[in-house]
């Protein structure tokens, strides 16, 4: 399996693990715990995940003071952002309409990166891109009343985990070891948790044993292994190309919020779902099929035949 496959599979595993802890989330958040204290509880438990994994493999968590600065601005404005907006919309706004709002960043990483770093995309994945961006119309629910908090909150998602991607893979924080990058963001988390929580005046428990292992079990699908998975995914096929497989998100945070809190599907999120699953299958098998398909360019066979015909007809030339 190439690089580039991997790549592609880590992104769609990560964006289903995102969809699912984004309707876990929800559940909890309704009556149980604030936002605050949902923060600090899931960077505690990655924490203790992660620092237990570290222990069974014999390894010490570690950052060399160059990434230091660097995962703690990635951490701040990129996670902690990201995941406080998100918490903080969800109690305006259904799940399914905040994630796809919260989809517009594939259009804000390809544009900044474009803009800033002048990387190039391929034809494909514009095209997959542009109607991946617009198949997300589709997952727009009626919201009606003064619900302009929610998408205030899921636009500024938006624009954090734009920052997150792109400076994942541009500050060189990936050449760290991933384990110790992620057990210093969830520590970051639960600390921009605390201090929300207490500025809020909400940073108190009221959940019960099943909440808190739910809380674990969100902290170990989203801090440990789709964060893990994502920043692989990123390392292997760049910002710009994993935030294209990065809508598969929405469609099962769709499916996952059905089965888990009875939501309805209606006929244009089954569209929607659809369309952003195809266009996933076409970006991962059409560059396969057109790398069997490719031939080798003749111009060099024929520069090269060229060099030795002249050589054989001057060869006289160069004897004398």
């Amino acid at each position: 399996m190439s690089k580039e496959i991997k790549g592609r599979l880590y992104m769609i595993f990560a964006a289903a693990l995102y969809g699912l802890c984004a309707v876990l989330s929800k559940q909890v958040l309704k009556g149980q715990l604030s936002v605050g204290m949902m923060m600090f509880l899931r960077g505690i438990c990655g924490m203790l995940l992660l620092f237990m994994l570290k222990m069974f493999k014999r390894e010490k968590i570690y950052l060399s003071r160059q990434a230091c600065p660097k995962a703690a601005l990635l951490a701040v404005f990129g996670i902690s952002m990201t995941q406080l907006a998100l918490n903080s919309a969800y109690a305006y706004l259904p799940v399914g309409t905040v994630t796809a709002i919260h989809f517009i960043y594939p259009v804000l990483v390809s544009v900044f990166s474009a803009i800033i770093f002048r990387e190039r995309i391929s034809s494909a994945s514009k095209i997959i891109l542009v109607i991946s961006a617009l198949s997300l119309f589709l997952f727009f629910e009626d919201a009606s009343g003064g619900q302009w908090k929610g998408y205030l909150f899921s636009v500024i998602s938006a624009f954090a985990w734009s920052f997150y991607l792109i400076y994942v893979d541009r500050s060189g924080v990936l050449k760290e070891d991933k384990l110790s990058v992620a057990f210093f963001t969830c520590a970051v988390m639960a600390a921009v948790g605390m201090v929300c929580g207490i500025a809020a005046g909400s940073f108190r428990f009221e959940g019960s044993g099943f909440t808190l292992l739910t809380v674990l079990l969100i902290a170990l699908l989203n801090h440990v292994i789709a964060m893990i998975l994502q920043q692989k995914g990123v390392e292997r096929i760049g910002a710009a190309s994993a935030s294209v497989f990065g809508v598969f998100e929405p469609v099962s945070s769709i499916v996952f919020g059905a089965l888990l809190l009875r939501e309805h599907l209606k006929p244009g999120q089954i569209a929607g779902s659809g369309i952003i699953i195809l266009s996933i299958a076409a970006m991962t098998v059409v560059p396969v099929l057109q790398k069997g398909k490719r031939k080798p360019r003749k111009k060099f066979f024929y520069i090269e035949n060229f060099e030795a015909r002249w050589y054989n007809k001057h060869q006289k030339k160069f004897r004398k």
